[in-house]
């Protein structure tokens, strides 16, 4: 029982090391997440997330916008609205 056990989790940690290769891997050929690329677009242009500010809060500061006018014009976008 053990030797089987044994030989399952040297099998596991196989699997384990593979998928953190693969995903290294990818992380490298796919650059960097649209979250950072959107924080340094926002960096460059003086606008920091502070403290326990989210990303979408430092958005919303960047426009001009309060938290919920911010969600408020997310979610008329999303639902198909012309707001500019």
């Amino acid at each position: 029982m053990r030797e089987k056990l044994s030989q399952r989790l040297v099998r596991l940690e196989e699997i384990h090391a593979a998928a953190v290769r693969a995903q290294e891997a990818c992380s490298q050929l796919i650059g960097p997440s649209a979250a950072e690329i959107v924080r340094e677009r926002l960096r460059v242009r003086g606008f920091v997330q502070t403290g326990n500010e989210s990303l979408a809060e430092t958005m919303a500061r960047a426009f001009g916008m309060n938290s919920g006018e911010h969600r408020a014009y997310l979610r008329e976008r999303t639902a198909g609205g012309n707001t500019v």
